[in-house]
């Protein structure tokens, strides 16, 4: 077994483990088990990122990890995620050796 395959099946048996780190969560209308993280990004912001505040506008930022096998095509930045049947505009996406990590954004006023 190749080094990245005993990390694939390493993502999906350990840190996207449903008994372990992750819960079940509807994902464009279907359910799959992934890793919500609001703590991570906040770290990312600090980083790399200036805040620009507006009046009267919200912006809530959340970090996912899923099975790129469970999501399928990666999403385009700027397409929409819908999670837990709320609706998330694609800010960041990268293939992390088989674990999507997407930095979704819902802003509303």
């Amino acid at each position: 077994m190749s080094f990245k395959a005993i990390l694939r099946d390493d993502a999906k048996k350990t840190f996207l483990n449903l008994e372990e780190f992750t819960d079940e969560h509807e994902i464009n209308g279907r359910m799959m088990p992934a890793l919500i993280d609001s703590n991570e990004l906040e770290s990312r912001e600090k980083l790399w990122r200036t805040s620009e505040y507006q009046d009267g506008v919200y912006t809530k930022m959340i970090l996912v990890y899923v099975l790129a096998s469970s999501y399928g095509r990666m999403p385009a930045v700027g397409s929409r995620v819908t999670v837990d049947g709320k609706p998330y505009a694609c800010t960041n996406a990268i293939n992390e050796d088989g674990i999507y990590s997407l930095e979704l954004e819902a802003t509303r006023s």
